[in-house]
């Protein structure tokens, strides 16, 4: 019993300091994910996303962004949101080319940047759109149902969301 407990303490010593390390992603990142809600007297929310991604450390052309577009009210029905992108630019408005974008699988992504141009630098990109049937309607309240930021393979390391009623 205690060689079985050793040989578990020193399996469990392993997997704690030599899993993280194989996981561990820091080619680049995003520095800042931030998110801007209005939610408009329709229900409908206005939406402006401002990433910033560092290329510095790995060039890249562009990120791509996924955002779901089904879910399941609190009936079990399915719903899908109603999608459209406004626009996407940088930090001063300048526009960002869309290599692709459009629904797929339940989400609607992006991939924005330029097959032709690598960055290797802090790059600011402003996605802006608008979603409807995003809000829960209950007899004693409404909810905003929203991911605000879904799956991804690159770290965030500081993210934050402003809801505007």
């Amino acid at each position: 019993m205690k060689k079985l407990t050793s040989t578990l303490g020193i399996l469990m010593l392993w997997v704690l300091t030599s899993v993280p390390a194989a996981f561990a992603y820091d080619s680049w990142n995003y520095p800042e994910f931030n998110q801007d809600i209005t939610v408009m007297k329709s229900g409908k929310l206005h939406v402006v996303e401002t990433i910033k991604a560092d290329f510095t450390k790995d060039s890249h052309r562009g990120i791509t962004r996924s955002i779901p577009l089904g879910y399941t009210n609190q009936f079990g029905n399915p719903l899908n949101l109603r999608f459209n992108l406004i626009s996407v630019t940088d930090e001063n408005g300048n526009s960002h080319p869309l290599a692709e974008n459009g629904e797929d699988w339940g989400e609607y992504f992006l991939r924005i940047g330029d097959a032709n141009i690598w960055h290797d630098e802090v790059m600011t990109y402003v996605i802006t759109y608008e979603v409807q049937r995003a809000i829960l309607y209950f007899d004693d309240h409404d909810e905003l149902y929203w991911n605000v930021f879904t799956y991804s393979d690159v770290p965030a390391l500081s993210s934050t969301v402003t809801v505007h009623l």
